[in-house]
Order: C-alpha cells, then sequence, then structure tokens
C-alpha cells in the first residue's frame, strides 16, 4: 500500500512493490491506496483498514509496501498491524526497509523503533510547515489548497466572478435575499470552483462572508492581516456584510425576501386592513387579519397586473402621468447617495465608531428607503424611457415579471389602491367585480370613466 508523500509518487510506488513482488514469487491480490491522507492528522485511512481485514481474515500471507512509514503511520496503526500480523503469522515486507517478520519479539522491536521515527519526522515536518505557514499569514501572502469563487488560482482576479461578488455584496447590504442572489448566478451560469455545482443560499452566503474578498488574510480562523492580492470589496463593506448576514438573531440564509406582491399592499374592503398571505393544502390565498375576506393569490395578482400593465401601455393619458413627475436621473443621483451612506456605516463599523446594533439599525432604514427608489426607478424604465409615446403590452409584461416582488407590490401601492370586497354567499371561483381598484391620480381615474 501506499500513500502521497515526498519520496515518490503513488505511480512509482505502486510499480517498485510490483516488481518487489515479482522478485520475491508474489502473487499480488489487491492494491490500498490512502492517496491524500494526511500523515501527521489522525484520520480514517480506508486503505489501512482494508489491508488490516484481508491480514485478520488470512486471505494474505504477506504484506508489501513502499517504506514501513508508508504503511503505518500512527503508533496506534502499527499495534493494530502488529496484532494482526502476530495472530495470522503475516510476513511484512517493504520496498526500503527488507522484512519484518512481526511474529517475532526481536522484529515487533524493530517495527516498534522504526514507528517511533517515522511519527518524530512526521510531526518534525508539521511543525516546520505550520512555521512556514506562521510566516506567509505574516508577510500578507496568497495561499489557497483550491480556487477560490472571485479569483484565480495565482490569487488574480477572476473578472466575472469578482463582479458578481461585488454587485451582491452592494444588494444584500441593500435588502436583497441570499437566495435570490443565489438563482441570480444560477441563472447567469456561474458555478462553484468546488465540483461546479449550482449555488445555494448557503454556499453563496460563505462566499460573500469570505474575508478573502476584501484581501484580508485569515490564519488558524482568524483575521491576522491585509493580504497582497486585489481586494474585490472594501473592509468597510466586508464589516457590514458580516454584521448582517452573521448576526446570531437572523436566519441563516439572510433577511426575508417578499414572494407575493400584494401582501401587505392590497387591503380589505370591509376594514380596510392589508391582506397577508395565507397557505392551506399548497393553495396561496389573500386573507384579511380578521377574515372578512379572502381571494387566490395567483388570480388576483393577474387581474391586478393586467389592470396596471394596461394602462401603462396606453398613450400619454394613461397612469405615465407619474413618470412625468420622475426624474429619473435624480432617482438614482439618491440611490447613490444612500449607497455612500452605506459605505459609510460600513466604515464606521470596522474603525469600531459605532457597534453592531447602531450598524444594524442605521442599515435598515437606509435599505429600506432604496427599496422605495429602486421601486421608482424601475417604474419609470419598465416603459422603456418611452415616457411621450405608447409602448407594447408584451414589452412591459416581460419588464414587469422581471421586477422583484417587493418592488412590484411598492409600485402597486404607489400608483393604485386594491380593496377586495366581500363576495356573496355561493360565489365560486374568482370574480373581478368584487376587486375595487382606485387609481391615486384623479386623471387616472378620468381615463378609467370614459373607457
Amino acid at each position: 500500500m501506499a500513500e502521497e508523500g515526498e519520496c515518490a509518487s503513488i505511480a512509482r510506488q505502486i510499480a517498485d512493490g510490483r516488481d518487489l513482488a515479482e522478485q520475491l514469487g508474489c502473487r499480488i491480490i489487491e492494491v490500498c491506496i490512502d492517496q491524500g491522507v494526511s500523515a501527521y492528522k489522525a484520520r480514517r485511512r480506508p486503505g489501512f483498514d482494508r489491508v488490516l481485514e484481508l491480514v485478520r481474515g488470512g486471505v494474505v500471507g504477506i504484506v508489501l509496501g513502499w517504506h514501513f512509514d508508508r504503511l503505518c503511520r500512527s503508533m496506534v496503526e502499527l499495534e493494530k498491524l502488529i496484532e494482526a500480523a502476530e495472530q495470522k503469522s503475516v510476513m511484512i515486507h517493504t520496498v526500503n526497509a527488507g522484512p519484518l517478520d512481526l511474529s517475532t519479539s526481536a522484529g515487533r522491536m524493530v517495527a516498534r523503533i522504526l514507528g517511533s521515527v517515522a511519527r518524530q519526522e512526521s510531526e518534525h515536518h508539521a511543525e516546520r510547515r505550520r512555521r512556514a505557514n506562521d510566516d506567509r499569514a505574516t508577510r500578507g501572502e496568497w495561499v489557497s489548497s483550491r480556487r477560490p469563487f472571485g479569483y484565480l488560482h495565482d490569487g488574480t482576479l477572476n473578472p466575472l466572478e469578482a463582479l458578481a461578488i461585488r454587485e451582491s455584496t452592494r444588494d444584500v447590504l441593500e435588502g436583497k435575499s441570499v437566495r435570490q442572489v443565489a438563482r441570480e448566478w444560477n441563472s447567469r451560469g456561474l458555478i462553484t470552483t468546488f465540483a461546479g455545482r449550482q449555488w445555494q443560499p448557503t454556499s453563496v452566503r460563505r462566499v460573500l462572508l469570505n474575508p478573502r474578498n476584501a484581501a484580508l488574510r485569515v490564519h488558524r480562523g482568524e483575521i491576522v492581516g491585509i493580504g497582497n492580492w486585489q481586494p474585490i470589496i472594501t473592509r468597510g463593506e466586508h464589516e457590514a456584510l458580516v454584521a448582517l448576514l452573521a448576526d446570531p438573531a437572523r436566519r441563516p440564509i439572510g433577511p426575508f425576501e417578499k414572494k407575493y406582491q400584494g401582501s401587505g399592499v392590497y387591503q380589505c374592503g370591509i376594514c380596510e386592513s392589508v391582506v397577508k398571505i395565507h397557505i392551506t393544502n399548497r393553495r396561496q390565498s389573500y386573507v384579511c387579519p380578521s377574515y372578512h375576506v379572502r381571494r387566490h393569490q395567483a388570480k388576483l395578482d393577474d387581474y391586478v397586473d393586467s389592470r396596471i400593465l394596461h394602462f401603462l401601455s396606453r398613450d400619454a393619458d394613461s397612469p405615465k402621468y407619474y413618470l412625468r413627475s420622475i426624474d429619473v436621473s435624480r432617482l438614482e443621483v439618491d440611490q447613490e447617495l444612500l449607497r455612500s451612506r452605506l459605505d459609510e456605516a460600513a466604515a464606521m463599523f470596522a474603525d469600531g465608531k459605532i457597534d453592531r446594533h447602531q450598524l444594524s439599525h442605521a442599515t435598515s432604514k437606509i435599505r429600506s428607503k432604496l427599496v422605495q427608489l429602486n421601486a421608482q426607478v424601475q417604474l419609470a424604465k419598465l416603459t422603456g424611457g418611452a415616457v411621450n409615446g405608447s409602448v407594447s403590452l408584451l414589452h412591459l409584461e416581460e419588464a414587469w415579471r422581471r421586477v422583484p416582488a417587493e418592488a412590484r407590490g411598492t409600485i402597486i401601492r404607489q400608483t393604485m389602491k386594491v380593496s377586495i370586497k366581500n363576495a356573496p354567499k355561493g360565489q365560486r371561483g374568482f370574480n373581478p367585480e368584487f376587486v375595487e381598484i382606485a387609481w391615486r391620480d384623479e386623471s387616472c381615474k378620468m381615463k378609467e370613466a370614459s373607457e
């Protein structure tokens, strides 16, 4: 059997073992390999376990190895092999150390001496390796056993992946859920650097929280300094993201993601309370908190969508009146100002000027304002900038579907009031007559009345 080491490759060790078997006139029954298993860490070795199984079962009469320290990597393993070989009178023969008869006291003594020497060499090698790793960490050098998402093996940026991390960091700080980021990365064809799998919320969260993204050197689980590679995000952004996602009071996958546009937006026509989503037997319905009204979620959303898209696709008398009052460039400037405030809050947290609670409170208020601004900008852009002319309904439908549910709800709340009226007993199926839509602008009401 063999294990990957400094003296020879696995293939070379196997070849040497076959040559030894031919010299001794032995027939090889099975080749057992433990590749990539540390010689120092006490990990289970399937190859060694298989050797013990063959010896204890009396299947083999001799065990061949490249070197004795390749065969037994600890004194515990050695004693197991001695016990099994002594009971079955099995010989041990290695390419470099020759034969060992473990059925005799002299053979067992030599084996234990060789085992002790091998263990000391392994521990000494581990000490040198730890010292070298400490030195590299102090100098902030790039070290990675496998390629991390966002970087290449040599520590240079992977442009496409780095852009995804940079954009998603800002999006999450502005309120987007980690689950939604995972869906977006999958839709863009991005895959994990480990096994090439699709993204899950947990794997996205792990990538976004990696201090390496901010060029922070981590050693033995702690940040020990600044790395000598190019950062993807600032340290302030990283600290803010850690405060947001690593807070024990939060759910592991990040902030709540609104899935239904009418939840908290549509109103009960009797008590005027906003309705909430209610799921029974896999059926989603909008329900008044006092149970005055109940409507099928998908059918009501489709009806509301058809009304708002119908008006947005009309001419200048349609609700595009709302777009004329929106200065998109000004809103985008406001968005950047709010993002700058997020960066400032993150920097203050990183410098210790505010604590985690203060950072969470500040970012929560800023993210709430950003959601409203984003909804207004998305509403203005739904018509592709054609404020003074009509646009196709198909174009609007495609654009509307791309808007997140929370933003659609904000747009609906800003443009209309949706009230669910109480339907008479015996009424089956969805009937739009029992849904009242009131536009918040008088020109829209007049337009609707004239049609």
